[in-house]
């Protein structure tokens, strides 16, 4: 987060409003567009009004500050407040002109402004969730323009905020059959849309400028879309230039899944891409910005330079400039904003809770997930017991009801169909009793036993998806064995997505050649886990790569047993390194909790 000067905040309050009360800013109309499906999960905005100049701004990582998530921000007005943007776990939140826009009272809570507002909800949210429930604890003052705003994250939520009459407005879920927002309430649009052919009415949309217009042409146009599931994100593109305007200075696509912000400035330079997890990976310690236009910083329009004072002092010059306004004018309410003390947004702890072998349940926020957790492993009286420690009768009866210790989960996920790993009754019975959201096993598996469950192919080495609420990365990894007939079977590793928190699951994979590269492909932002089989200590091989890889913060090792916790024991004892940091599961139901604020 960067801090402003109070003489740049005099400038730049002056400017914003002119914006509302000049003439100009009346005149100022965008269009944004939400999308999700197989191609994947979108949010596109044109900016439709008077300047094009501003500002690409990396914002880093800085917990002493409120900063728990870097984001990359489009920015006119100050580095501070920006016109939207997402950050490095897929939240994106984009503000639009809705003049009218009147907050509650502050009635005692801390207060913001409305473009701080964004950076606020970037620096702390993972979720629309979490963004939400940030706001609530917030007073939205408005200092220079009424604004409404929409947001989106990698899980397919989204939202349209807005302040209407003194009254927060949230239009989410059901309550958001179409995202899409212009310039006038979600209501008021939804019920213009509703008298239209294909939603309902008898009248045909047309090509004209005005807000409800270019609102149902967007949702005409979302209805469709993709065509192609390869063509998401140029299918946004298209969406938005179906409603652009002779005043369109900027076109955005988030892709909230892969986590990059493609960019087309009007009469500009090129189209861009900004990809926002390698950013992430990179780790700045200091702001960093592009020019969009090349009138602020013209050696910044193909490369990153770090922000300075004065390169925001030519950008408040040129919205100075193109506004007409007197960059003395001062605005004390701002500064009062500004000084608010705001309150810190906590980031959900990840528990790992150990259930048997290489069964798992994950619990982050609101969400619990199971791992191949559901096999019965119990053998006949008489009989010599598993080697793999496994559930008794009455804990099965414990998980498959959702009684302590256990918890009912949202969505299953099932590397493979060796018995150690799945079983077939045990799972119909879970489902039966706790009907969860989402089932994922790989395609071609013999033994799933479940109707409702997705067969997800193994034909890429990586694919996304999603169970009921969580979304989800497959990998295509070989079974342990390398060459032999276990590596032939179907088996998919995951990394399931959890807000800010990625878990990898590796089933039964092996530190093949194969393997270890599509894991090094990985670019996950946020905090990882990962959980490997034992093997990985005993293996030469994965022992290097477990030491050198730069996938997770840290380590936990499934699929021990009896015969050979000892030796993994005194393996962990031995290594060279102590970083990453390697936990074994040692104890039936051990937990593991992790912490973001460790990190």
């Amino acid at each position: 987060m960067i801090r402003i000067a109070r003489s740049s905040m005099r400038a730049l309050a002056a400017g914003l409003l002119m914006l509302v009360i000049g003439g100009v800013g009346s005149t100022r109309a965008c269009t944004a567009i939400g999308v999700e499906g197989p191609a994947g999960v979108y949010l596109g905005r044109n900016l439709d009004w008077e300047l094009g100049d501003g500002l690409i701004v990396v914002h880093p990582r800085d917990p002493t500050r409120g900063a728990i998530y870097l984001s990359v921000t489009m920015n006119q007005f100050g580095a501070d407040l920006p016109l939207g943007g997402m950050n490095e776990v897929g939240l994106a939140v984009e503000e639009l002109s809705y003049p009218p826009a009147r907050p509650p009272e502050p009635g005692g809570r801390p207060t913001i402004d409305e473009f701080a507002l964004i950076q606020y909800l970037l620096d702390r949210c993972a979720t629309v969730d979490a963004a939400l429930r940030a706001v609530d604890r917030l007073a939205v003052v408005r200092r220079w323009a009424g604004l409404h705003y929409i947001l989106a994250d990698r899980t397919g939520d989204a939202a349209v905020l807005e302040f209407l009459d003194g009254r927060t407005v949230v239009h989410r879920g059901a309550d958001l059959p179409h995202r899409v927002l212009t310039n006038d309430t979600y209501a008021r649009s939804r019920e213009y849309l509703a008298r239209h052919v294909g939603f309902g009415g008898d009248r045909h949309e047309t090509d004209g400028p005005g807000s409800p217009e270019r609102f149902v042409r967007a949702a005409r146009m979302a209805v469709a879309w993709p065509a192609d599931p390869a063509d998401g994100g140029d299918g946004v593109f298209r969406i938005l230039d179906e409603v652009r305007q002779h005043d369109t200075r900027w076109s955005i696509v988030h892709d909230l899944a892969r986590l990059t912000i493609d960019v087309r400035v009007a009469g500009g330079p090129p189209p861009r891409r900004i990809d926002v997890a390698a950013w992430a990976g990179r780790d700045p310690t200091a702001p960093v910005v592009r020019d969009l236009m090349g009138t602020v910083a013209p050696h910044a329009t193909d490369a990153w330079i770090a922000w300075t004072p004065a390169i925001e002092a030519r950008l408040r010059e040129r919205v100075a400039v193109a506004l007409g306004t007197d960059v003395a004018t001062a605005h004390e309410a701002a500064e009062a904003a500004r000084r608010s003390p705001l309150p810190p947004v906590a980031v959900p702890e990840l528990e790992l809770l150990h259930v048997q072998n290489a069964g798992v349940e994950i619990h982050a926020g609101r969400h619990v997930v199971l791992v191949d957790a559901l096999l019965d492993l119990t053998v006949a009286p008489g009989q010599p017991p598993r080697l793999h420690d496994h559930l008794t009768t009455d804990r099965l009866d414990d998980l498959v009801h959702g009684r302590a210790p256990f918890t009912p989960a949202d969505a299953i996920f099932i590397t493979h169909g060796h018995d150690d790993h799945h079983d077939a009754a045990i799972a119909r019975r879970y489902d039966d009793r706790q009907r969860p959201q989402g089932i994922v096993h790989p395609a071609g598996m013999a033994r799933a036993g479940l109707s409702g469950a997705v067969a997800w192919s193994r034909a890429a080495p990586t694919g996304r998806g999603a169970a009921g609420p969580v979304r989800f990365t497959s990998l295509s990894l070989r079974h342990a064995g390398d060459d032999g007939p276990e590596a032939a079977m179907p088996h998919l590793g995951f990394v399931i997505h959890l807000g800010p928190w990625n878990v990898i699951h590796l089933g039964d994979a092996g530190p093949s050649p194969a393997n270890l590269q599509i894991l090094d492909g990985l670019a996950l932002p946020g905090r990882t886990i990962l959980l490997a089989p034992s093997w990985f200590l005993t293996d030469a091989r994965g022992l290097a790569w477990l030491e050198t890889q730069r996938l997770a913060d840290e380590v936990v090792l499934l699929h021990a047993n009896r015969g050979n916790l000892d030796d993994l024991t005194g393996r962990l004892h031995d290594r060279p390194s102590r970083s990453p940091q390697i936990m074994l599961v040692t104890e039936r139901f051990q937990r593991f909790r992790f912490s973001f604020a460790s990190r």
